[in-house]
């Protein structure tokens, strides 16, 4: 089980009672999806895994918001839960989805 925190997110619930929470519901995903800020992507560069340059960035900015997110929308990974880009690429923001 991966459970992820956010900014100021804090866990009420024992382990327990969250491995039972998901147990009921199947596991869970939440997700919101929006488009990268203009100052933060370039959206002329093709962004396909294939055609990425990965490396070792020493700065910390912004690194949990935009990584963890692009694993989420990318339909080449076949990331299992994940969600689809088709609804940004047609200029329609997601505000969350739970799946």
């Amino acid at each position: 089980m991966v459970f992820y925190l956010q900014n100021h997110d804090i866990v009420i619930k024992s382990p327990y009672e969250i491995a039972e929470i998901y147990s009921l519901l199947g596991g869970a995903n939440d997700v919101q999806v929006t488009r990268c800020a203009k100052e933060l992507c370039n959206y002329d560069e093709n962004w396909y895994p294939s055609a990425l340059n990965f490396f070792i960035n020493g700065e910390s900015f912004g690194l949990d918001e935009i990584m963890l997110a692009t694993l989420q929308v990318s339909d080449e990974l076949g990331m299992p839960g994940g969600f689809t880009s088709d609804c940004l690429e047609q200029g329609k923001d997601t505000a969350s989805i739970s799946r």
